[in-house]
């Protein structure tokens, strides 16, 4: 089944995958005010720690700052408890909850560097549904931009990467999609021109999926056309 958009409006799908912070939901305060006071704690720079955020698994992020292995299992470890009950002020981003719902739920999932208990929580202080494959931090061995975590929830959906297509926020993310093999929407300023990116939204309002048969494609519909570099991909 071919995936190619056409003048980057539209799609037949088997499955869609979601990344979670900045593509499905607003947690950057929630999100920011952990990690500043582990930089704080811990003497780090905390615009060099804010900066290393995005996409990227809190493994990934606390090995670039703490030279002892086991240090960073033990911030990683503690993180993971902190951010169960850090979700004050968390929201559905425009459109989520309406794409989401619009969504057969075995056709859709989360692919997030957050750990899994901590991406339900959050899902759930936004008021979104927790899909039936949401792929976390324990579910991969390396992340994003590693194309792993996308390529495992296509086929836990029952489809092949290249039968998919990605939201992503992140320039990780979007590297990590496109390795696997699958079409890539950002979403958002930060990867307004980004070279991974078959197409561009600044949210997911507008999109619409249509069930072309039952058991087979979705018809995925994007409401603007173009990349936002101008030229066609």
């Amino acid at each position: 089944m071919s995936t190619s958009f056409t003048s980057f409006t539209s799609a037949a799908v088997r499955a869609v995958l979601f990344d979670m912070d900045g593509t499905l939901i607003d947690s950057t305060a929630a999100i920011e005010r952990v990690w500043t006071d582990l930089a704080v704690r811990r003497a780090l720079p905390v615009p060099d720690v804010l900066a290393a955020l995005p996409g990227r698994t809190a493994h990934d992020i606390l090995a670039g700052f703490l030279a002892d292995p086991a240090e960073v299992e033990a911030e990683a470890a503690r993180l993971r408890s902190v951010q169960l009950s850090a979700v004050d002020g968390i929201e559905p981003l425009p459109g989520a909850r309406e794409l989401t719902a619009s969504l057969p739920p075995e056709r859709w999932a989360v692919v997030t560097a957050a750990p899994e208990g901590v991406a339900r929580a959050r899902l759930a202080a936004a008021g979104l549904p927790v899909p039936v494959v949401l792929i976390g931090e324990e579910s991969v061995t390396r992340g994003k931009p590693d194309p792993e975590g996308y390529a495992r929830a296509a086929r836990a959906l029952g489809a092949e990467p290249s039968e998919c297509v990605v939201f992503e926020d992140a320039e990780v993310g979007l590297r990590a999609g496109r390795a696997a093999g699958a079409r890539c929407v950002g979403l958002g300023p930060a990867v307004a021109a980004s070279p991974n990116a078959d197409a561009w939204l600044p949210d997911l309002r507008g999109i619409t999926v249509t069930a072309v048969a039952a058991g087979g494609a979705l018809e995925l519909r994007l409401p603007v056309a173009g990349h936002p570099s101008g030229s066609p991909r």
